[in-house]
């Protein structure tokens, strides 16, 4: 066969030529009047030419008579074409490049011809010698001879086969060039169309990559842990752009890192939306960076694992990644349970009525004692823990079934166990919130002389002499308790990580909230904006950014603010509004301040409060106090540091008047610890010179602010300039806007000195000012942060009586609860608060209030020391032959009773002077100090102030405080005093004892007798001091086992303490309590857990049953329509947690051998039933069956709809007939805990409670 396009001659079989690679074409010539081939069996007959065999074609004579060739075109006379013009070769056969004989012929009378009009032209001229020469155009049309056979001309290449059709049994041949033509055409469109849609998807392309990706990412599951791990998070995705890969990352150090995240597999879904599951999340611990910045003591790392973490989240699309999105994940310090408001009943005693929670109590365990501890006490009383903040070891139990009377039965069985230092009613409080220059572009002009305008309490704390070195301040991170925060408010830049709230129903995290607040009006007067706007104005005071150049500016923006919402959120189930509920529970307090204080705020405000005055005495309020105070002592038992700013409060009443003001400051540890606020305005008032040297600025107490000789401190709460939400400013009053200006001046004392603890700066603020307030009987101190910033730059010690000296924790052990002052007994005056004189009484500045007596001069002042400029607690007056011994804390018959004050008397005439020459003062320590002259008038006394000792020896060791010691070389130790913890005076005789072992040497033991009066020889010298000074040799050591024994008393177990070389530490005060020592602890045994009583209409099963569980079966009655069987485990696999039940993608599971189960019927229409058919299940894994109340999945409290059903769960034993079958609890809930099955044995649980996520369903099971 010879190529058309190079000329070579090709095997007749070939379809491509060798030589150029095209496609071979046959080709055979025919002439219009041809007749049809021969049929198969015919022979061919060749020509008389010389043409070679294989190019002649003869073919068999037509019928003549049935035959008639065209006419010619009578218009003109057009030459036929030539026989290859009518002829197009069909296509190639598929299976063979051969000729196949065709059917018989046609006759000439069923012969169509070939329609006319394409021209063929062959590769080359026909060879010489052939019959008829090929020319088109010189070919001549020769009509064909009637009755005269027309012979084809012969060709140098074989005709190609043609196309046969059969019809019936006649064969048509079939050359069609129109459909050809038609081939063509439609190949062409699909050409073109192919290139419009690629066309097209570039296009689209373009555009889709031009666009910004946009992701939406919902996370459901429970975000918040006290163990450390989260094991049930889902996540669904929805991006504008074909998703690619979805990646997590765990609080990297880097969010914009890609080599942090960690791709997620097993997403389903389609192109632009995946669902999927996260692998067990493992919260490692947070360290905050203020922990390194907490006071004086050493603090443990309890604090470092709690806090929020962040979760981040990218998608990888085609056409790039999008930004981190990140979601936080709280591993609490404590979880409180939801109160359920139908249980919040009234109750009464002799002298008020209080709100409680008549289904919980809360419990206080011995410190240090294990969680199982706790456990055993609920199962023994028949309730369980439904809250708990562990590292203060309090509970929260909860009895459902328990009347006000069974309780009260409950609470007096807990407070007889040993275990038990405390245990409370869960009481319920209806509290409310109580309402350099910076270039800040909203202030008003400055100016600290004339304070005015919108900054005017800035003005008159004095907070712009500041400012010029607040970057030089240690960063201090404050919390603050309020109901609702703008966090991204432009002037407030709150990390979002710093937010914590109530985990609720619907809101778990800020990301829940955010969700609800996405979808809220922002104007002013909306929910949205109202139920932020306090908390936003609060959080600005304190934090507010300042020198920004937008604005306005907190008292102190060099901080780290942590927000807490006390208020609950939640979407109310029949409105879908958020549904903020203010009355908080005892437990709740206590659970917010251990957050914020774990996350190491140093500064705390609370600037909310009671709505309703009560009357003081009831044993309620007592042991909330008590409970307060415990939980002040617990927290410094860490090591934690933390002052609470209190809001007075709004209503122009005695500020003494409201519960949670007396609760805060009823003890000695709470005292310690807080700070009530009262409120001024810019209004300037009169004052007498004589009252207070210190007075240089009076200004008038607010009108609705509460006063009295509760108030520690006032500052500006009048037209306060601060943020609200929707990136707004505006001015509010109230002690609110006050606090946090008094909380703000506390954060600049502690930024210039964090070694302070709080009950010193609580004396700077309070000590440091020259200006003052009145309600008409107390003299009131304002805030001043510039000489409060002056005071704390400089280093200076306050001084404090010893109950407001905090401990060291690491030498002091916890006293157990404190003593509340009883309401009923004479309150004993306080040494920061002294009542006020009688007019027989003379006031000086700073002293005790003194009795004059006729006849007589007095004269007074203080003995310090010249170096450190703190009062000295021990020395002697000579004067006039008489010698006075003051030992602080001095007995109560003397007339001086600050620390460092003397005072005495000397026969004067009333009105007429005498003169003292020849006072002397002597202190161990220092040197003697000889009085210059001075005079005394009869009936007056005469302030000598302040009188400075030099100390004989600049190597003494000399903390405030305590007896002067001389110091030895390569010696260490620490001070302190023992107290009685009733009488709060100190013990004068008592025993320390413990041991060492000196490097090199056997065991030492201490023994040390502490006696009052002591020899001189004892470095002790004060009432109730110890000395413990341990030669370690120039490096450190430890005193192991310290103990302190008295007469009377019980003895403290203190434990172990560091002690290193050249460091002498104030340990602060050891409490002993009186009475007797317990017999030596054995190994705690508790009660062995009781089975509560559900109630059922059939016995429960209660002892394990052994088994190979082959199913396990759900039925019920006609209502509810809807139950679940669920059966989980805490494990996952392929990054899947195990949890069956009717939902898409949790019907089934077989990731793992050894466990196989699927759901295999299920019902939502009432009765069942729902089949979970075992075909493996692994026995060290520990399964749990939950029947679940989706009809009523949204109710909290009041549903019997599942006990009421009738429901039981049968499981079938391989090998046994008759089922282990549990009936439904007579409780009521949502959520019905069955059974585990674990390591072979089925055991009941039948425990009832709710639950409004089916997804959190096992969430919390144990491995």
């Amino acid at each position: 066969m010879q190529c058309k396009y190079c000329g070579y001659t090709n095997e007749d079989t070939t379809r491509f030529c060798v030589m150029c690679g095209k496609a071979l074409t046959p080709q055979q010539s025919m002439d219009v009047s041809a007749p049809p081939p021969a049929p198969p069996a015919q022979a061919r007959k060749t020509s008389s030419s010389q043409s070679p065999p294989q190019s002649e074609y003869t073919p068999p004579p037509p019928p003549q008579a049935e035959y008639t060739p065209p006419p010619p075109p009578q218009a003109e006379h057009t030459p036929p074409p030539s026989p290859q013009a009518e002829y197009t070769p069909p296509p190639p056969p598929s299976s063979s490049a051969s000729y196949t004989p065709t059917p018989p012929p046609l006759s000439q009378a069923q012969h169509t011809p070939m329609p006319m009009g394409m021209e063929y032209s062959p590769a080359q001229p026909p060879i010489s010698g052939t019959t008829g020469s090929y020319h088109p155009s010189s070919y001549q049309q020769v009509p064909p001879q009637p009755h005269m056979p027309t012979n084809a001309p012969s060709y140098p290449y074989p005709m190609p086969p043609q196309q046969v059709v059969w019809a019936d049994d006649l064969m048509l041949t079939m050359q069609t060039p129109k459909g050809k033509k038609k081939r063509k055409k439609k190949k062409g469109k699909i050409i073109g169309l192919s290139f419009l849609v690629v066309f097209l998807l570039l296009i689209a392309g373009v555009l889709i990559y031009s666009l910004p990706l946009k992701s939406e990412i919902e996370l459901e599951g429970t975000r918040h842990t006290i163990d450390g791990t989260i094991s049930d998070l889902s996540l669904s995705i929805k991006t504008n752009q074909l998703i690619r890969q979805v990646s997590y990352a765990l609080d990297p150090s880097d969010p914009a890192d890609s080599r942090a995240y960690t791709p997620l597999e097993n997403l389903e879904g389609g192109l632009f939306k995946k669902t999927g599951r996260l692998p067990r999340l493992k919260l490692d611990k947070i360290v905050n960076e203020s922990s390194w910045d907490r006071g004086p003591w050493k603090r443990s790392d309890n604090n470092a694992k709690i806090g929020n973490h962040v979760l981040y989240i990218t998608v990888k699309t085609l056409f790039g990644t999008s930004d981190p999105i990140p979601f936080n994940l709280h591993y609490a310090s404590g979880i409180s349970a939801l109160p359920d408001r139908s249980k919040i009943k009234r109750i009464s005693d002799e002298t008020i009525e209080k709100e409680i929670l008549t289904n919980e109590l809360l419990v206080s365990l011995q410190y240090g004692s294990d969680r199982f501890v706790a456990e055993a006490l609920a199962r023994a009383t028949g309730g369980k823990i439904v809250g708990e903040i562990p590292s203060i070891f309090r509970y929260q139990f909860r009895y459902e079934d328990a009347d006000k009377k069974e309780l009260e039965t409950i609470l007096n069985k807990l407070l007889e166990s040993p275990d038990v230092t405390g245990a409370q009613y869960n009481y319920i409080y209806n509290r409310e919130e109580t309402q350099f220059y910076p270039n800040d572009k909203k202030f008003d002009s400055w100016d600290v002389g004339n304070p005015d305008g919108n900054n005017w309490g800035l003005e008159v704390i004095r907070a712009p002499l500041v400012w010029k070195d607040i970057d030089r301040l240690t960063p201090i991170s404050v919390g603050i308790a309020d109901g609702g925060l703008e966090y991204d408010h432009e002037d407030l830049g709150i990390d979002r990580s710093n937010i914590y709230l109530f985990p609720t129903y619907t809101m778990e995290t800020l990301d829940d909230l955010e969700l609800y607040y996405q979808k809220s009006k922002k104007s002013e007067g909306s929910d949205y904006f109202g139920k932020k706007e306090h908390g936003t104005h609060v959080t600005g005071i304190i934090a507010e950014l300042g020198d920004n150049e937008i604005g306005a500016a907190g008292v102190n923006w060099n901080t780290v603010p942590y927000f807490f919402h006390y208020w609950h959120m939640d979407v109310n189930e029949d409105t879908g509004e958020l549904d903020m509920w203010n009355v908080t529970t005892s437990f709740e307090l206590e659970l917010t301040l251990t957050t914020l204080v774990e996350q190491g705020c140093r500064v705390i405000n609370f600037s909310v409060g009671d709505t309703e005055r009560t009357e003081p005495g009831s044993k309620h309020e007592y042991i909330e106090t008590q409970a307060y105070g415990d939980l002040c002592l617990r927290l410094e038992q860490q090591g934690y540091d933390f002052l609470v700013f209190k809001a007075a409060g709004n209503a122009g009443y005695d500020a003494s008047d409201y519960a949670m003001n007396r609760i805060m400051k009823g003890s000695d540890p709470a005292r310690r610890h807080t700070v009530i606020v009262a409120s001024i305005d810019n209004t300037e008032i009169d004052y007498d010179n004589d009252v207070d040297p210190r007075i240089k600025y009076a200004y008038r107490l607010s009108d609705f602010s509460n006063y009295g000789d509760i108030v520690d401190i006032a500052a500006p709460g009048t037209d306060i300039f601060s943020t609200v939400p929707d990136q707004g400013y505006k001015t509010k009053s109230g002690t609110s806007m006050a606090s946090p200006m008094a909380a703000g001046v506390a954060s600049l004392i502690y930024g210039a000195h964090p070694e302070y603890y709080a009950s010193q700066v609580k004396a700077i603020l309070m000590e440091e000012t020259d200006t003052f307030t009145t309600d008409g009987i107390n003299l009131i101190p304002v805030v001043n942060a510039a000489l409060s910033g002056d005071y704390a730059r400089r280093g200076d010690t306050p001084q404090l009586p010893p109950g407001q000296v905090i401990p060291n924790p690491a030498v002091t052990p916890y006293p157990g609860p404190p003593t509340p002052t009883d309401p009923k007994q004479p309150t004993p005056p306080d040494p920061e608060q002294p009542t006020p004189p009688d007019p027989d009484t003379i006031q000086l500045p700073d002293h005790t209030p003194f009795r004059g007596e006729s006849g007589k001069g007095g004269f007074t002042g203080f003995v310090c020391d010249a170096e450190t400029k703190n009062a000295i607690a021990l020395f002697t007056l000579h004067v006039s032959d008489q010698t006075l011994d003051y030992a602080y804390p001095y007995p109560a018959s003397y007339d001086a009773q600050k620390m460092g004050e003397f005072f005495t008397r000397v026969l004067a005439e009333d009105g007429k002077d005498t003169t003292v020459d020849d006072l002397v003062i002597e202190a161990r320590g220092y040197k003697p100090y000889e009085v210059p002259p001075f005079t005394v008038r009869g009936g007056e006394v005469t302030d000598l102030g302040k009188l400075y000792l030099d100390p004989e020896d600049e190597n003494q060791i000399r903390i405030p405080g305590h007896t002067p010691f001389p110091s030895k070389e390569g010696w260490g130790g620490f001070v302190g005093f023992v107290y009685d913890d009733e009488t709060k005076t100190p013990i004068p005789d008592f025993t320390m004892e413990g041991w060492l072992k000196p490097h090199g040497m056997d065991k030492v033991s201490i023994n040390h007798d502490f006696n009052f009066p002591p020899s001189k020889a004892k470095f002790a010298q004060l009432k109730g001091e110890y000395m413990v000074l341990v030669n370690v040799q120039g490096t450190e050591n430890t005193v192991r086992d310290l103990k302190v024994h008295a007469d009377g008393y019980v003895s403290a177990n203190i434990g172990d303490v560091h002690v290193r070389s050249g460091v002498f530490t104030d340990a602060g005060v050891i409490y002993l309590k009186r009475g007797v020592n317990p017999p030596e602890p054995t190994e705690p045994k508790p009660t062995e857990p009781q089975p509560s009583d559900p109630k059922p209409t059939e016995p429960q099963p209660t002892a394990p049953v052994s088994g190979k569980v082959e199913s396990i079966t759900l039925e019920w009655g006609a209502s509810p329509d809807d139950l679940d069987l669920h059966l989980t485990a805490p494990f996952g696999g392929a990054g899947e947690s195990f949890h069956i039940f009717a939902h898409e993608g949790y019907r089934s599971y077989d990731w793992i051998d050894d466990v196989d189960v699927a759901l295999t019927d299920e019902s939502s229409k009432g009765y069942g039933p729902e089949v979970i058919t075992v075909n493996e299940l692994a026995e060290d894994i520990p399964f749990t069956v939950y029947v679940h109340d989706f009809s009523n999945v949204a109710k909290k409290s009041g549903i019997r709809a599942l006990a009421d059903s009738g429901a039981t769960v049968s499981i079938k034993f391989k090998g046994v007939t008759e089922p282990l079958v549990f009936q439904v609890p007579s409780e009521e809930g949502t959520l019905w805990k069955v059974c585990t099955i674990y390591e072979g044995k089925v055991t009941g649980v039948n425990e009832m409670s709710y639950e409004g996520r089916p997804l959190n369903i096992g969430a919390n099971d144990d491995w």
